[in-house]
């Protein structure tokens, strides 16, 4: 797996697999300055969050579990020492539907213990949590 990242303006970068998609990076925006892109460390909280979430939706796919929409929301928490590292990651999936409460945890326990690869990677110095909603009504494992 390979990304080439091609330096734009400031601290803006576009990144590029071998196909090429792209995606933009943007450091955090100084003297209020517009950001259009996310920075390094929120695409960590996405790619941790579209990680899990992919295996959400595959594992309640195969149970034959229908939900009307899925939310997922992640919170980080950083250290105040540079360097700023991620000390707490919490992930909130948000069902509204049919879908069963206990499978949609199952699924995500699942993607936490097993299927997750960036999941498992920031395991090893993160705390990793992750709630289910469904219909409004809370879900903790």
């Amino acid at each position: 797996m390979d990304i080439t990242l091609k330096h734009t303006s400031d601290l803006q970068f576009v990144a590029q697999d071998e196909t090429p998609v792209e995606v933009m990076l943007q450091g955090s925006a100084k003297d209020g300055a517009q950001r259009s892109a996310l920075s390094p460390m929120q695409m960590v909280l996405a790619a941790v969050g579209g990680c899990t979430a992919m295996d959400v939706v595959a594992i309640l796919k195969k149970q034959k579990q229908e939900y009307d929409s899925l939310t997922v929301n992640v919170h980080g928490e950083r250290s105040n020492d540079i360097p700023k590292v991620f000390t707490r990651i919490s992930i909130q999936f948000v069902f509204e539907g049919t879908v069963d409460p206990t499978k949609a945890m199952r699924a995500a326990t699942l993607s936490a213990e097993k299927y997750c690869s960036v999941s498992h990677m920031l395991q090893a110095s993160v705390d990793i949590s992750h709630t289910v909603v469904v219909n409004g009504e809370k879900h903790e494992a």
